[in-house]
């Protein structure tokens, strides 16, 4: 999870800070399920990549296999906390 406002640690956590935050590589994330992912938070405002990029994938197969696939759901604090 993230918080509301950037914190001084993160390289890349600035702009806006949606409730969710769907990270993904194209290689390990198919339309098919970023589509599944949209619809099962549709109540959530969700940007991809942002304010965290990508998803983690083992090595091994990373960019090399794509039977792995790999999304990461990052949820920001208040969204669960109030």
């Amino acid at each position: 999870s993230y918080p509301e406002h950037e914190l001084p640690y993160e390289l890349h956590g600035g702009g806006f800070r949606a409730p969710l935050c769907v990270g993904s590589d194209p290689f390990h994330a198919s339309a098919a399920l970023l589509g599944a992912v949209a619809e099962s938070f549709s109540g959530l405002e969700t940007r991809a990549n942002t304010p965290f990029a990508g998803a983690y994938v083992p090595l091994t197969h990373y960019q090399t296999d794509a039977r792995v696939s790999s999304v990461m759901l990052e949820i920001r604090r208040d969204v669960y906390l109030n």
